[in-house]
Order: structure tokens, then sequence, then C-alpha cells
């Protein structure tokens, strides 16, 4: 069906171009034409001229003079071509049938169909001939730069038409690799805490499939989730993987924020529900303002109350806290500032400032760190 569609699109495209080409080329011979008719005005002007009339004369008198013998011979030879004129109403042939004429010259006139054999002709008759042999010179000119500019807008059609499709397909490319990064903005790898697998799970939709999502496209540039946890069977219910040094245990890794709810899987997603004073919401639902949560007690925590589904969230590295201001691990957590991560000297010189604006945080919580 598609290749049915492909087809008739591409036809109608070429339809359309045949379509614009005749109608470019009817224009260009219009301009031909009315270029020809314009010359050949100036050109009969000109012969009418005292100038024109002396040159006309000079020329049918060489003509006059010229021997039969050397006319025939480059008739023949290779400059014949530069004997006849195109587009002149004259042209000097050759008879040819085997008559008593054989091999006599003669220009023949295209539009009256009458033959002048040269050796009967006369001054006047060679003056018709030099001035119709330089009008149509004159037009021949003309002709041959309206060919070239045809030539030349055809070359820059082409040109621009080529450049469009660059740029089509530059665009198209374009905006495919921005979509794809807008895309792995919500796609991130997960871990399947029963078999351990990958999946891929939309931040943004909550959405999770095992198939990687086609708008991704070719290659896998997703990152792989460093820590996870996998179920296991008793004794050993969790255990905490680390794949970047390939490290296993039993016991909760030091310095890594956990889910606010089940207290035992790495927090995937903070909720950043924050009402300000003044809102009809203020003081209420704020259990859940800026604590973390893996995804699947995220889900179920804010579907408990319908005023709970609405509210915002943001995903959450899994990796050792870092403090927001300095960088350096941090171990203070205030739900008050919508969960931001401090290291103890940031968390007293932010809250210092704050205090001082008689604004108090007293919604804390610590993430354990290992003894130096």
């Amino acid at each position: 069906m598609r290749k049915e569609q492909d087809k008739a699109r591409l036809a109608e495209k070429e339809v359309k171009l045949q379509g614009k080409l005749q109608q470019d080329h009817e224009t260009w011979d219009v301009l031909a034409s009315k270029g020809a008719e314009r010359v050949t005005a100036v050109a009969n002007e000109w012969l009418e001229t005292p100038m024109g009339k002396q040159y006309v004369k000079e020329l049918a008198r060489d003509m006059l003079t010229t021997d039969d013998d050397e006319l025939n011979l480059r008739l023949r030879g290779p400059a014949g071509d530069t004997i006849n004129v195109k587009n002149s109403d004259y042209q000097l042939l050759c008879e040819t049938k085997s008559t008593v004429l054989a091999g006599k010259l003669f220009y023949f006139n295209s539009k009256t169909l009458e033959r002048y054999y040269i050796e009967n002709m006369t001054l006047p008759e060679f003056m018709l001939i030099v001035k119709a042999n330089y009008v149509a010179t004159q037009v021949n000119k003309v002709l041959l730069k309206v060919e070239l500019l045809e030539l030349e807008h055809h070359e820059s059609e082409h040109e621009h038409a080529a450049a469009r499709k660059v740029q089509a397909a530059y665009r198209s490319l374009k905006g495919r690799r921005m979509l794809r990064r807008l895309l792995r903005r919500d796609w991130k790898k997960r871990v399947d805490p029963q078999s351990g697998e990958l999946f891929y799970y939309n931040v943004r939709t909550g959405q999770s499939k095992w198939e990687k999502p086609y708008l991704l496209g070719p290659g896998d540039d997703l990152a792989e989730p460093p820590y996870h946890c996998v179920l296991q069977p008793r004794p050993n219910a969790i255990i905490y993987f680390n794949r970047a040094t390939g490290v296993s245990t039993v016991d909760k890794p030091m310095g890594m924020q956990v889910c606010s709810q089940c207290q035992t899987f790495y927090a995937t997603t903070r909720c950043l529900w924050d009402p300000q004073k003044g809102d009809s919401m203020y003081g209420k639902n704020v259990e859940c303002r800026g604590r973390p949560f893996c995804d699947d007690c995220f889900k179920s925590y804010h579907a408990t109350k319908p005023a709970l589904e609405t509210h915002p969230s943001k995903p959450v590295a899994v990796r050792p806290a870092v403090c927001k201001v300095c960088n350096d691990p941090g171990n203070v957590v205030c739900f008050d500032c919508v969960g931001d991560v401090f290291c103890e000297r940031c968390s007293k010189l932010t809250h210092l400032a704050l205090s001082a604006q008689n604004i108090q945080h007293d919604d804390w919580s610590y993430i354990d760190w290992p003894d130096d």
C-alpha cells in the first residue's frame, strides 16, 4: 500500500514538473520570438541608412565577382557551414540531379521557393541575399543569447531544486535528532527487581516496555543505571548491585537516596508538590513534598487520593547524593526545599540566609555515609 502511494506521489510530481518545464519553454519561446521581431526591425532600419547601403553594395560586389569554383569548393569543404547563414531566407545549394544543370550553384529562397542560379544573378539579387543574411545574423545572435539565458536559468533551477532537497533532508535529519533528544529525556533504562533485566521506562507518562521505543532510532545511547536492586529468595531478600564496579551486597549502600515509602529500593522520582502561602492547598497534602520515591511507590502513593494525582514530579538520578551548591557528598535533605540535598556546611549557610528572612525550615532528613 505504501509503495503504491509513493509511486502515485512520484507520478504526480513528475506531471507537475513536466508541466512547469513546458510552461518555461513556452515562455522562453515567446521571449525569443519577441526579441527576433525587435532585432529584425532594427536591422532593417540600419540597412536603410547610408552606411548600411554601402555595406550591402560592397558585399554584393564581392559575391558577384567570386569564382563559382571557389564557392563550390567552400560549400563542399570543411568550411561549408560558413557560407550559409542559419535562419536566412537564402541558402546556397548545389544541383545534384543528373541533368544538364548538375553541379550548378544556386540560391534557394525558402519563402518563395525560387531558385537563383549564380551564373545568371545580377547585383540587385545579390544585394537581397546580403540583406537577408545580415538580418539573419543579428537574429541568430539574439536567439543564441536567449538560449544561453534559458540554459543558465534551468541550471540555476536545478541547483535550487538540489539545494532544496538537501535542505529538506537536513531539516528532516535535524528534526529526527531533536525528537530523539526530547524522547531520551523522557525514556530511561530501569532494572526489573524481579528478574534483573533492563526495560524502558517513560518518566513523564509512566509507561514501561521491554522493547526499545521505535522513535529512539537505531543504536542505543541510553545509559544503563549503575545501581539497582534485585529481589532474591530468602534469606537474602534484596541484593544491591553496582554495575560500574561489579560489586553486589545485601547491605544498603551508604550515601544513596532510597524510597521514602518502602525504604528498600533506590529513589528514582521526587515529588515537587510545593504550595505557597495564599494557595488554597497550602498546608494540605504536603506530607509527600520533596520526598523521593521509587517508581512503584510514587504511583501507588499518589493514587490513594484524587488530589495527589496532580502532583508534579522530577526524575532522580540513581547515584551517591551530592550537594546542590558545591557538588560535594551530600548528607542533608531538606523537604521544605522540595527535597534538595546539601552538605552540612552549605545547609547551614543556605538556611541561615533564609532565617534572616524569617523563613524557617524544619522538615529534615539525613543520608548515612560511611565513616572516614
